[in-house]
């Protein structure tokens, strides 16, 4: 067996799957939910990032129970949280929850700034 493992980190959970790349087959499979933080103002939304850690253990070793982890060949990892960045102390335990919306928030901040890059604006002819 050549085994791959992937990994997902939703905003409602994290998901991973083994995947057997010879017969192209799931082999293993597993989910932990992560919730929102209740009782904030409306339109703020986070989440404890301590609950995706806890979620991703909870995962690999729901799969890694299933495998024989001498046959995984690579792992791949994808999240929601693009731009998550909660500062962190010591031993990288986050000081305060993440905010989800962070990547929208921004958005008012540059609407007035000149575009650059390959998509700008071109001049009329």
């Amino acid at each position: 067996m050549t085994l791959y493992i992937g990994i997902d980190s939703g905003t409602q959970s994290v998901k991973a799957v083994v995947l057997d790349l010879a017969t192209r087959r799931v082999i293993a499979e597993a989910r932990a939910p992560h919730s929102l933080i209740a009782g904030l103002p409306v339109g703020h939304m986070e989440q404890h990032p301590q609950e995706w850690t806890q979620a991703l253990d909870t995962v690999l070793a729901a799969v890694a129970a299933k495998i024989d982890g001498r046959q995984v060949r690579g792992i791949g990892v994808s999240g929601q949280q693009h731009m998550a960045k909660p500062p962190v102390v010591r031993r990288f335990m986050p000081l305060q929850p993440e905010d989800l919306r962070r990547g929208e928030t921004g958005k008012d901040e540059v609407a007035g700034q000149p575009q650059r890059g390959p998509r700008a604006a071109q001049p009329a002819r």
